[in-house]
Order: C-alpha cells, then structure tokens, then sequence
C-alpha cells in the first residue's frame, strides 16, 4: 500500500455535441479490502477548470468485489471537461472507466489504461 494518493486524469477532451452526461464506473476488484476514490470533473471552456458537481460527492468508499458509478451532467459544458480520479492511499485492484453518454447512450469511451496520471501540488 502506498501512503500517497494517485490522481488519474483524461486531460481536457473536446465534447461529443450530442453528450449530456459524464458518467465513470469504478470497480474495486480486491476481495477483501476497500478502497476510496474522488471522483471530479471540470468545465474547461473559459480555459481554467470549473468543478461540476458530481454524484455521488466527495470521498467514497467501494467495497471489496463492487461496483460504484459517478455521473456530472455536461449540460453547460460547450467544448471541454476533464475527468479527475483520485485513489486515496492506493489504487490497487482498482479499475475506472470514463464515458460520455447521451441520456444512457454510450457516445465516447475513455478506457482505464487512457488514463493519465497527474502530480498536483
């Protein structure tokens, strides 16, 4: 286990114009142990990041073997949003997986492995 947090970022991507919802699915693959993550994403269209709420907020925990989802609705956004994950102390037997929906319509999908870790200060 590591004593520091891991954050995962999309970057800023260009929105689907059909897309209406941020939706990331994060599974906890370990067997035994939780994990907890933050889940944030930005409105990047004045081209400095403004948070979108998203639900569920804050810190979570995902239970062994279980699956939590977060959703940030992209009604405001334009042009540009990030998704931001952070793994609070470790991201062991984590998975996260980043779409843009259209109501329940998959439009883009942004897989774990195209997730790229950031180092903010």
């Amino acid at each position: 286990m590591s004593d520091r947090n891991k954050v995962l970022s999309t970057g800023v991507i260009k929105k689907h114009p059909a897309s209406n919802i941020a939706h990331i699915e994060i599974v906890n693959l370990d067997v035994n142990d939780s994990r907890a993550v933050i889940v944030q994403v930005f409105n990047w269209d004045t081209n400095r990041p403004v948070a979108i709420p998203v639900t569920p907020a804050n810190t979570v925990t995902i239970n062994p073997n279980t699956l939590v989802s977060f959703d940030a609705s992209l009604v405001g956004v334009q042009d540009h949003f990030e998704v931001r994950i952070t793994f609070v102390r470790t991201s062991e037997d984590v998975v996260a997986n980043v779409f843009e929906l259209q109501n329940d319509t998959p439009l883009k999908s942004i897989w774990h492995e195209e997730l790229r870790r950031v180092f903010l200060d």
